[in-house]
């Protein structure tokens, strides 16, 4: 493990340990750091079928975790052909089709994530879809999310200074001025943070 790390090689060697029946438990070590302790049966295992619901859904999750975005978009896809009522699973799908940058995967994931705000207002969506409109260059679009989501949740400074950069990429002047009234806003509260100078 490296310092400043985000986890996901313990997550799947976690999410490995379990599917052969074992688990991983963490605790101090002796030198102060953590220690993670795999345990695994030693009977053999029943075949399990590599096509069933749930290892597709895994499949998925893992080739999404490791870049492999077309193939986990075809195990999603997969998936929800057979479980259309799952719509959590259509949002971590959306999630994989934004990481690609292509047009029409991005317009994919913007459908998943219009279908669920109409059906629910939910704030974490919204901040998905807004920056993938900034991700595909819909710069009003991002913009009226990016709005809407700090109206709701007005001392996240963190989203604030997202706002303004993903505007500052435009070239409409309107963008432009929001842009720098947000990134002005932004340095208000945090004059030190040269990240935000620089964007």
């Amino acid at each position: 493990a490296t310092p400043g790390g985000s986890g996901l090689g313990l997550a799947l060697v976690a999410q490995q340990a379990q599917l052969h029946g074992g688990y991983v438990a963490l605790s101090e070590g002796p030198l102060g750091g953590l220690r993670a302790t795999l345990t695994v049966s030693t009977s053999p295992e029943p075949e399990s079928d590599p096509d069933s619901d749930d290892a597709l859904l895994q499949r998925a999750r893992v080739r999404g975790w490791l870049g492999s975005v077309d193939a986990s978009v075809a195990d999603y896809d997969a998936y929800l052909t057979k479980h259309p009522e799952r719509s959590d699973v259509e949002l971590e799908l959306a999630g994989v089709l934004s990481l690609k940058k292509d047009p029409g995967f991005m317009a994919r994931a913007i459908a998943i994530y219009d279908k669920t705000l109409t059906q629910r207002s939910d704030l974490d969506v919204l901040l998905k879809r807004a920056r993938v409109h900034s991700w595909a260059g819909h710069a009003d679009l991002a913009a009226s999310d990016y709005r809407a989501y700090l109206r709701a949740r007005p001392k996240e400074d963190r989203i604030l200074l997202e706002h303004g950069r993903a505007l500052s990429w435009s070239k409409d002047p309107a963008h432009l001025r929001e842009a720098s009234a947000t990134l002005d806003r932004y340095l208000t509260t945090h004059p030190t943070d040269l990240d935000a100078l620089l964007a």
